[in-house]
């Protein structure tokens, strides 16, 4: 079971820090005009991935604490706006 929740925070990380990365890149990108080239590009990827996980690392325990105090209706709560974090 501790491989399962290993492999699952592994997951959790990387999929945060590649959703972060694609987003600032995007924004980056667009506000530049689209002239981004492929070495650039992928270069300030791998920084703004590296960035993430560290956010990730970093807020993770606040993210199990409120994890672990959700129910079905919280989340149904949050996702209309009728109730914050």
């Amino acid at each position: 079971m501790g491989g399962r929740a290993a492999e699952q925070l592994a997951g959790s990380g990387m999929s945060f820090a590649s959703t972060y990365a694609i987003g600032h890149l995007a924004d980056r990108y667009y506000a530049g005009g689209r002239k981004l080239g492929n070495a650039e590009m992928k270069t300030s990827f791998e920084s703004l991935k590296n960035s993430a996980m560290d956010l990730h690392a970093k807020y993770l325990p606040e993210i199990r604490d409120k994890a672990a105090t959700l129910t079905p209706d919280k989340v149904l709560s949050l996702v209309r706006g009728s109730q914050s974090v």
